[in-house]
């Protein structure tokens, strides 16, 4: 049997009012558990940026790893590639004799590493044995053209020292090797001294300087760019030694020339590389020449090897300057001038009027003192009147004392 219970208003206000009761708490639950949820992930955030962080580390530390191990690996390969087809030319001063491997010679393509293969730059014929007799006593020379004994090495000082060291000691087995070659600087003598150390040498003869302005890495109308950076110089040089940087050198010079390298050591090239003696760049020269021989002295050094170091042996009286030129803010007014009193001082010189030549030489002097021929000929002109110490003077002016090395 059924029954039916009447509801009055009351119990269905109350009914509605449970009701929305549970319906708030199932929203709040709700509203807690999201932000329950939102707050873990938010104390996830840091550990998740840390790791962002360092992935983002790693992968530019691949980067950069790929700019630096890529081009290595990549050299490295082609050097082995290259060593292995035979390409490029052998780059050390002594090697094998082709016809005796008991014996060293010189290596024509040396050079080349330094200078453009035009320039015809070459080492000195020898021959030696690759093991030194127990009698023999091996003498070495370093330089350039001067020491080599240019324009006829048959004359040079190493061919009479040689017959010297016969006469005196004639029981030793004397073996008198020039390293020189014309044209050089100490910037190609110290990867020679350095091959030397490993042929026991008994002495060590170092005759240098002469082309230090003129040279390899001397400021001049397109060789200037490395002068200052001796750093720079010996990582370019390096490079050039290996058969990578032969093969990129040589698609340089096909592509872009080198007028400069290319170019006969002639008078053309002397007079276009003439250097002021108050240029700046000067400085850079003496410090590259005083870093080199400080290195090719420690290499003998460091093997108990003794050196003779010799200063350069200069004419000053009867070989007049190279080259002479004017100050640079030389106005052409004052060139003009100048010209007149250097014109009227060479016809009286050449009068005999020595006297009044040098009035006329002075008052050039006295408008530019920097052209160096004319310093030469106030110093004739002195020694003509018997004016010696003044004739010295001339030779060696003060103001040029400050660029010795």
């Amino acid at each position: 049997m059924v029954q039916f219970v009447y509801c009055g208003k009351d119990f269905q206000k109350a009914m509605a009012k449970k009701s929305r009761q549970k319906k708030n708490r199932i929203e709040k639950n709700r509203d807690t558990l999201t932000e329950k949820r939102s707050t873990r992930k938010v104390r996830k955030s840091p550990a998740a940026g840390v790791l962002s962080l360092r992935s983002r580390q790693r992968i530019w530390a691949f980067r950069f790893s790929g700019l630096i191990i890529a081009p290595v690996l990549f050299l490295l390969l082609s050097e082995l590639i290259l060593r292995m087809s035979g390409y490029g030319y052998e780059t050390s001063y002594f090697i094998q004799d082709a016809e005796n491997k008991d014996y060293y010679r010189e290596n024509d393509q040396f050079v080349w590493q330094f200078y453009s293969p035009e320039t015809n730059l070459k080492p000195h014929p020898f021959r030696i044995p690759t093991e030194k007799p127990e009698t023999a006593v091996r003498i070495f020379i370093l330089g350039e053209s001067a020491a080599l004994g240019t324009p006829e090495p048959a004359y040079g000082f190493s061919r009479v020292l040689k017959k010297m060291l016969k006469a005196q000691f004639p029981e030793k087995q004397i073996e008198l090797i020039n390293s020189a070659i014309r044209g050089i600087n100490s910037h190609v003598i110290l990867p020679i001294a350095r091959e030397i150390v490993e042929l026991s040498p008994d002495l060590v003869v170092i005759y240098m300087g002469n082309n230090e302005m003129v040279g390899l890495h001397a400021p001049g109308p397109e060789t200037n760019r490395l002068t200052g950076y001796p750093r720079w110089i010996r990582l370019r040089q390096w490079l050039r030694s290996t058969k990578s940087g032969q093969f990129l050198w040589s698609q340089f010079k096909s592509t872009a020339g080198h007028p400069d390298l290319d170019r006969q050591q002639d008078m053309n090239f002397f007079r276009r590389h003439r250097l002021a003696y108050d240029d700046p760049r000067r400085g850079f020269v003496y410090e590259n020449f005083k870093q080199n021989l400080e290195n090719i002295l420690s290499v003998f050094q460091d093997h108990e090897i003794p050196v003779l170091l010799s200063s350069i042996a200069v004419n000053i009286g009867d070989c007049p300057p190279l080259g002479s030129l004017h100050r640079a803010d030389l106005s052409e007014n004052q060139e003009t001038e100048w010209g007149a009193f250097y014109e009227q001082g060479m016809e009286l010189q050449a009068n005999g009027s020595h006297t009044q030549a040098i009035a006329q030489f002075q008052k050039a002097a006295d408008l530019d003192d920097h052209y160096a021929e004319l310093h030469y000929l106030l110093a004739r002109e002195f020694e003509s009147i018997e004016e010696l110490q003044k004739a010295y003077e001339k030779r060696k002016p003060e103001k040029f004392e400050k660029y010795k090395l």
